[in-house]
Order: C-alpha cells, then sequence, then structure tokens
C-alpha cells in the first residue's frame, strides 16, 4: 500500500509541476515588456532553482526532509501569485473581460511605481462581434501557424535532447558530486545573466540568429570534447571546464526556446501549443535517457548524437525560425512582415499617465489666456 500510494503522489506531484511549468512561460511573457522579456528570463531560470535544490538536498540529507522544503518554499511562490500578481491583462482583453484588464493594468502600474493611464473602451463592434478562438486544430489550418508550430516542436525536441545528454553525461565530470552541481548551477546562472544583459545592447537583431550562434558554439565545444575523450583526457581540469561550457551553451538555448513559444503563437492558443513543446521535449528526454546507455560503450558517440541533431536545430532555426524579437503579444502569431508586427519601444509606457503633461498644457494655455486677457 505504501509503494501505490508514493507512485500516486509522485505522479501527482509530477503533473502538478508540469502543469505550473507550461503556464509560467505564457503568463510571465504576457507581463513583462517585449523589450525586458529575454533579459527578465535570464533572472528568473531554472538554474537559480538547480543552485536552491541542490542547496536544500545538501542540508537536508534526505528524501523526505528535503520534499517538505522545497514544499514550503513553492508556496512562496503560491502567496505571490494569489496576493501579488494579477491575471494577464493580454489574456483578459482577449476574451473580452476589459473591466477586468484595466483592472489588472492597474494593479500592474502600482507594483511597477507607475502612474496608471487607462485605454480607451473598446468599440460597440468589439463587443458585439468578438474574435473567434482558436484551438490547436485552427493551428494546423493556418500555414505560417502551421510551419511556426513544427519549428517549435523540432527547436524544443532537439534542445531536449542535447541538453538532457549532456546533463546525463555530466556527472562524473568532477569527483564531488555536490561541487559539479553547483559548478553548472553557478556558471549557467552567471552566463545566463550576462547573456541577458548583452541581448539589451546587441547588434545582432533576431531570435533565430541568437538561437543559431548558440547553437553553433554549443556544437564546436562539444566537438572538442569529444577530442578530450577520444585522446583518454577525461578527468583532467580543462575536460571540466569544456563540459561546463558545453552544458552551458547547450542550455541557454531554453530561454529563446520559451519566449518563441510565447511570441510565435496567438493569445488563444499560447499555452496549448507551449504544452504540446513540453510533451515533444519530454520524448526527447526518453531518447536521451535510453541513448545514455551508449557512454560505457563509446562516450563520444554520445556527443556527436548531440552536434547532429543541433548541426539540425541551426539549419531549422536560421531557414524557417520567423523573427519575434520585441514583438507585441497582442498580434503574436500574424505573419511575417505584416505591419505592426513590432512593440513601440515605449510600449510599456502606455501604463504610465500622462497626466503631468495635461497639467502642463492647461496651466500652459491658462497663462496664455490671461495674457491675452
Amino acid at each position: 500500500m505504501a509503494v501505490q500510494l508514493i507512485v500516486y503522489f509522485q505522479f501527482d506531484t509530477i503533473s502538478s509541476r508540469s502543469a505550473l511549468w507550461l503556464s509560467d512561460g505564457p503568463y510571465f511573457s504576457e507581463l513583462v515588456s517585449p523589450h525586458q522579456r529575454f533579459k527578465l528570463r535570464t533572472f528568473s531560470n531554472w538554474a537559480n532553482g538547480r543552485i536552491l535544490m541542490t542547496l536544500v538536498c545538501l542540508f537536508a540529507g534526505e528524501w523526505r526532509l528535503s520534499s517538505y522544503l522545497s514544499a514550503a518554499i513553492a508556496c512562496i511562490k503560491l502567496c505571490i501569485i494569489l496576493f501579488i500578481l494579477p491575471e494577464s491583462h493580454i489574456w483578459l482583453r482577449k476574451k473580452g473581460r476589459f473591466a477586468e484588464s484595466e483592472e489588472s493594468r492597474k494593479r500592474i502600474a502600482y507594483i511597477s511605481g507607475m502612474k496608471f493611464e487607462p485605454m480607451p473602451p473598446p468599440d460597440k463592434s468589439e463587443l458585439s462581434d468578438p474574435e473567434k478562438a482558436m484551438n490547436i486544430v485552427d493551428v494546423f489550418r493556418e500555414p505560417h501557424l502551421r510551419r511556426n508550430l513544427l519549428v517549435l516542436w523540432t527547436m524544443w525536441f532537439v534542445t531536449g535532447m542535447t541538453a538532457y545528454l549532456t546533463d546525463l553525461c555530466g556527472g562524473d565530470m568532477t569527483e564531488n558530486f555536490w561541487i559539479g552541481q553547483f559548478l553548472s548551477g553557478i556558471l549557467l546562472s552567471v552566463v545566463r545573466v550576462i547573456l541577458g544583459f548583452a541581448d539589451g545592447v546587441s547588434t545582432v537583431d533576431g531570435t533565430s540568429l541568437r538561437i543559431a550562434y548558440l547553437s553553433r558554439i554549443g556544437r564546436c565545444i562539444l566537438w572538442w570534447r569529444c577530442g578530450f575523450l577520444i585522446m583518454g583526457q577525461k578527468g583532467e581540469w580543462y575536460y571540466t571546464m569544456v563540459y561546463l561550457a558545453a552544458f552551458v551553451f547547450t542550455s541557454i538555448v531554453w530561454e529563446p526556446s520559451y519566449l518563441c513559444a510565447s511570441e510565435l503563437m496567438p493569445t488563444d492558443v499560447r499555452a496549448t501549443s507551449t504544452a504540446s513543446c513540453s510533451i515533444v521535449s519530454r520524448f526527447a528526454n526518453i531518447g536521451a535517457s535510453m541513448l545514455s546507455g551508449l557512454k560505457t560503450v563509446y562516450e563520444p558517440g554520445v556527443h556527436m548524437i548531440s552536434m547532429a541533431c543541433g548541426t539540425f536545430n541551426v539549419i531549422v532555426a536560421f531557414i524557417w525560425l520567423q523573427e519575434t524579437k520585441n514583438c507585441s503579444l497582442d498580434i503574436a502569431g500574424e505573419k511575417s512582415g505584416e505591419s505592426g508586427s513590432k512593440s513601440d519601444p515605449k510600449e510599456m509606457q502606455s501604463l504610465l499617465s500622462k497626466t503631468d503633461n495635461v497639467v502642463d498644457d492647461t496651466s500652459a494655455s491658462k497663462e496664455e489666456n490671461e495674457a491675452k486677457n
């Protein structure tokens, strides 16, 4: 009976975590300015979660206490969602709940320390003829959405395969397991934060180019690692450094993959399409766990598979991935090249009140009238 209960609770925990993971990405993307999404995602990344989880497991010393502590930490996030953060104003507006959308925007402005400026009320035609809801079947009926979803599936499959293969084969990169986990998490977190800030000043304007460049760097580093393995240099400090670099540049591709899942699909199917991408990545994880057995036979072969998958990902992203950098989620899913597909660089200033300007204009007009009189 105890075994059945453990299996049930494990299934319930994994299902809840998966649902939470799938809703996090779209919710975060809809609350944050397009020009800050990539930068802020580099702070709230799973590398920091990996460091925290490693710390909890290290100090707890057993799985029961680790589970209790992890649940307590998760309650902090639950309280933030329940009592601080509002519902997505973009989602509410798409559903026709304009009054609630304005309340959500007002809450965002309050949290941000900005003055709130109401949006103009919707047209009567918009209220009488609400936008038709879209489902995953409709995605395959639209050629450009079908292409976007297939590209997303490819990206998530390849990233899930390569990142998981690299992670599974890195347990013995150091003699001390805890040191290896901390090194992986800390280095990945630092590099992601640096990449997030660099993205704001980068002259490279393109999600597809970003994925292509990161994937190419990861492939090159994996070639070096294969060379060290073939030469029998495993265990040396430079092998560990090359492994960490390969792990970092392979895992970093997750960030643009998440953003593309949010920015390439319309609001109605954003969560559903992200869920389908997650399922595809889970199949990739299963395949990676099966291929990891090749490590005991011919370890360089594992990384050669990663390099082949990554090369395919570079080609697909470079040719078919639609540009989404700084796009507005209100019009996400439109065909590439349509007017207005980019957001205003000062989009978030729509939350700011123009009261000060109005007051200045009013006072100036009063002074002019007094002067005329």
